[in-house]
């Protein structure tokens, strides 16, 4: 049986930050920019489905990227500290559990 790679994106809309400012109040639509992203996970590491996984940066709204499955993350595909889009997979997590679903 083969494991089962879930790749890992920028989301497309980012909240803002709570502020009483009129000027941040909707969400930043994220498909034509490029954020800063930092890694907190490390390739290797065992991740829990909504564990943080990496911390960007985009015209200064600070924000978290998500774990969307619990898995090995077996790959991540951008150096700390690069400038990512919401289009390209950040990461891959291998997720073992999947295993039954695809198998039948």
């Amino acid at each position: 049986m083969s494991n089962h790679r879930i790749p890992v994106f920028l989301p497309r809309y980012i909240d803002p930050p709570e502020t009483d400012c009129d000027c941040r109040k909707t969400k930043l639509d994220m498909e034509f920019k490029a954020a800063i992203l930092h890694q907190v996970a490390k390739q290797g590491e065992t991740v829990q489905k909504g564990a943080v996984l990496f911390e960007g940066e985009v015209e200064k709204i600070s924000f978290e990227v998500l774990s969307p499955a619990e898995g090995l993350l077996v790959e991540i595909c951008f150096s700390d500290g690069d400038y990512c889009t919401f289009n390209e997979a950040l990461a891959y997590i291998e997720n073992t559990s999947l295993n039954h679903v695809y198998s039948k």
